[in-house]
């Protein structure tokens, strides 16, 4: 057996680890996307300002999930079955978002957007410095 190190292993693990550093920022950008569409769709569909009609597109499209039903069944398809489930849902949710009220929608989206902005330091002008001296009395 030889005492040198095995350097083949050592190199493909290197690749492996780029690999997976080097997520394109388009795919976390999808994601990020779709993980903002989904909580979107949920804070409207529990909006009061949100009529019931409106309501009813994101039910309907749960609905077809859950029903036995399919337009390509994954028995027959495999994985491409799944690809009907999944487009149903990102069109629902998308059609969700553009029948309800646009000031509605985009109050939302603010507040989703804001919470996952990390918070901007104070200006510098509001800033005193100064110095504290502890009395003891």
């Amino acid at each position: 057996m030889s005492d040198l190190p095995d350097r083949s292993h050592a190199g493909e693990r290197e690749r492996e680890s780029q690999a997976l550093a080097s997520v394109p920022p388009e795919q976390t950008g999808a994601l990020r996307a779709l993980i903002e569409r989904l909580i979107l769709s949920w804070r409207l569909f529990w909006d009061e300002r949100v009529g019931f009609w409106p309501r009813l597109i994101p039910l309907l499209a749960v609905a077809y999930l859950l029903i036995p039903i399919e337009l390509a069944p994954e028995l027959v398809l495999g994985p491409l079955g799944l690809a009907d489930d999944a487009g149903v849902l990102l069109v629902a949710l998308a059609l969700f978002a553009e029948v309800c009220p646009p000031d509605v929608v985009q109050e939302h989206l603010r507040e989703i957007r804001g919470r996952r902005a990390a918070p901007s330091p104070p200006p510098e002008e509001d800033v005193i410095e100064g110095t504290a001296e502890v009395i003891e009395e």
